[in-house]
């Protein structure tokens, strides 16, 4: 199961999704309602199609940077640990940043807002950059599937530029 994207679709939208992106990509639906993971070669030629042509029933797109597995809950962070940081120059590009989790699985063994506080002490430790957990210039997003991680980084820039890139 190798994705680039994780999409949303508003609720129980998720069949008429899987409908409109047929042919630009592999998408399939997960076991999560209304979500579904994909995978394009080109993600800013899809990211262009979709601004052009929006489907209504389109909620969200992350694009994932970077995608691994892990056995357990205790490998996983410290995997996180270890791959947030390769993220830190990028980071110290822009002013503010904030860690976003999105867990989907793993339901009282991951504490989303404990996970985003400790990733977030690891990048700024490492870069300085202030914390903006309102409006910050770039948002480094953990998108948790079962026991798949993908990590995301969205700049303001980005999701302003794509109404349906947000997190």
């Amino acid at each position: 199961m190798d994705f680039n994207l994780i999409i949303t679709s508003f609720r129980g939208e998720q069949r008429e999704l899987l409908r409109a992106l047929k042919d630009k990509g592999k998408f399939k639906g997960t076991s999560f309602r209304d979500v579904i993971t994909g995978f394009v070669d080109d993600t800013q030629s899809l990211m262009d199609e979709l601004e052009k042509d929006l489907p209504l029933c389109l909620s969200r797109v992350i694009i994932i940077n970077e995608l691994f597995k892990f056995k357990d809950v205790k490998s996983l962070i410290k995997e996180l640990k270890e791959r947030i940081l390769n993220y830190a120059d990028t980071v110290k590009k822009y002013k503010s940043f904030r860690i976003t989790v999105e867990r989907r699985g793993h339901k009282g063994m991951i504490n989303s807002h404990e996970l985003e506080k400790e990733l977030g002490e690891v990048i700024y430790e490492k870069t300085k950059v202030s914390v903006d957990l309102e409006e910050p210039e770039v948002k480094l997003v953990i998108e948790l599937l079962d026991n798949y991680c993908g990590i995301a980084l969205i700049t303001k820039e980005l999701s302003s530029k794509y109404v349906f890139i947000k997190a």
